[in-house]
């Protein structure tokens, strides 16, 4: 005991140094990219889980051969994505996704061979679609004869989709009642901490999920998902991993954790797209539970190695997933308090050109 005693004294005494040295330390290597490295070279376990992440990511996403469906599924919706582009170009070239074209039908083929198992139908309907409009508009070009040939041979193993083709943007329906609802609709949703103890229905779940997924996504990827727990048991293990819960995690009824995906890019440049693509889902999904009387509140998760490391293993995650954040879902007490918060003033909200 008296050893234990010694070691805290110890610590105490070296420790306000230490802070400041690091400190001091952090002023001079900010000032240049090298610096910053050195600086988290000595104090590596800060970013090690992201760094690990976005490795096994890069590793996945450029791994050769089929077999990984996942990895294949986030290569066809980008490259279908931009034969999209490509077909909507004005003036559109009269020759076009050469660098892809072949990749693109490969992992179309191999999808299409998981057809009704691990592969998404739905997904290969709507590539089926593009790629038959690709080959109409292309006509017979020497250069793509044999992948073409290759597209033949694997295009009836998959139904057509409901019509998904690029259209003109001036075809869809706008209702001028919009503008006020969506306008009351944002002031209305609130961070809602208490909750009554009643049910969340799945189904209204499911359609918010459903939402999330109409928020643009970069080459329209999605790489994420929402684990939603609604068991008890599991919601209090999960929650009460998270900082900022204490005194309400108890009564939480549904808990949504989105979980970012790392093996849809081959690139480290692309590693915050998990982050950005999620939070414009989650809002939509906020928004989602919102009209329907549902409340919701954003917990923050930050990136702590121990707490990290925990709730990996209770969600049994792969090396390339990240949680990006966690989503409080329920039916709000009306007699618990919500925040007055006045948020930013235009002015400081955005700024035109060089202002």
């Amino acid at each position: 005991m008296e050893i234990v005693r010694l070691a805290w004294r110890v610590i105490r005494r070296i420790r306000a140094p230490l802070l400041n040295f690091k400190g001091a330390l952090a002023r001079v290597c900010s000032g240049s990219k090298l610096g910053a490295t050195l600086y988290y070279w000595m104090f590596p376990g800060i970013f090690a889980g992201e760094q690990q992440g976005v490795l096994a990511g890069v590793v996945r996403a450029g791994r050769g051969g089929g077999g990984d469906v996942s990895r294949d599924s986030y290569i066809l919706r980008r490259n279908i994505h931009r034969l999209e582009k490509a077909l909507c170009m004005r003036p559109r070239r009269a020759l076009f996704g050469l660098g892809y074209i072949r990749e693109t039908v490969e992992v179309y083929g191999r999808l299409a061979g998981e057809a009704g198992g691990a592969a998404d139908v739905t997904e290969l309907g709507w590539a089926r679609e593009v790629l038959d409009e690709y080959f109409r508009v292309i006509g017979e070009q020497e250069k793509i004869a044999e992948v073409r040939r290759s597209f033949e041979a694997y295009r009836n193993s998959i139904a057509a989709g409901d019509t998904c083709l690029p259209f003109k943007a001036g075809l869809r329906k706008r209702e001028e009642r919009w503008g006020p609802m969506l306008g009351e609709l944002l002031q209305y949703r609130k961070s809602v901490r208490y909750f009554r103890p009643k049910p969340v229905p799945r189904s209204v779940l499911d359609e918010a999920v459903l939402a999330a997924g109409q928020a643009p996504s970069a080459c329209n990827r999605q790489p994420f998902y929402f684990r939603i727990f609604d068991d008890p048991g599991l919601v209090r293990r999960i929650a009460s991993l998270a900082m900022g819960t204490e005194g309400y995690r108890e009564g939480i009824p549904v808990l949504a954790v989105v979980v970012g995906q790392l093996r849809a890019f081959d690139s480290e440049r692309d590693r915050h797209v998990i982050y950005i693509d999620a939070s414009l889902a989650s809002m939509n999904f906020m928004l989602s539970l919102a009209a329907a009387g549902v409340d919701t509140c954003c917990i923050n998760w930050p990136d702590i190695p121990e707490r990290e490391t925990s709730l990996r293993q209770v969600l049994n995650l792969e090396e390339d997933e990240r949680v990006i954040v966690m989503i409080a879902v329920g039916y709000c007490d009306p007699d618990g308090m919500v925040g007055g918060a006045r948020r930013k003033p235009l002015g400081r909200l955005r700024r035109y050109n060089f202002e």
